[in-house]
């Protein structure tokens, strides 16, 4: 999973998953299909607030859909456990989609370009494990 950060509270506000075959929490955790509900540092205290991105969920669907042997995520599941753990949705909105026609071609992923197009736009810090991503923008922080 992808997380958004925004302003300096420090407070999340975000989660976005895109991985190839497993859902990311913010401490590394690669379990499939498994959303986390402990904080950035391990600790046990749900999120305060935070999004998750339509486009992790699409996603997941497609994944799921082509029957991947690496990945085994239900995104009607992992939406319903963002929820759960304090999460709200970011949809994906038409300036989010036309900002990816303004991106460098760092990295060709439709969904990654998606997600740094929403830190963009929104603002949001996008926190990652993917340090491609660090080449977009000084919103994106490599875990």
């Amino acid at each position: 999973m992808h997380l958004y950060q925004q302003g300096s509270s420090g407070r999340f506000k975000g989660v976005d998953a895109s991985a190839p075959g497993y859902a990311h929490s913010p401490v590394g955790d690669r379990r499939p299909g498994k959303v986390a509900t402990s904080g950035p540092r391990g600790d046990s205290r749900p999120f305060e607030s935070g999004l998750f991105s339509a486009a992790s969920i699409w996603e997941i669907a497609i994944k799921s859909q082509l029957r991947r042997r690496d990945f085994s995520a239900d995104p009607a599941e992992v939406a319903g456990v963002a929820v759960e753990s304090g999460f709200d949705e970011l949809p994906i909105r038409a300036q989010h989609c036309a900002l990816t026609t303004r991106l460098p071609e760092h990295h060709r992923d439709p969904f990654d370009r998606v997600l740094i197009a929403q830190a963009i736009t929104e603002p949001v810090r996008l926190l990652t494990v993917d340090r491609v991503l660090a080449e977009y923008s000084e919103l994106v922080l490599v875990l």
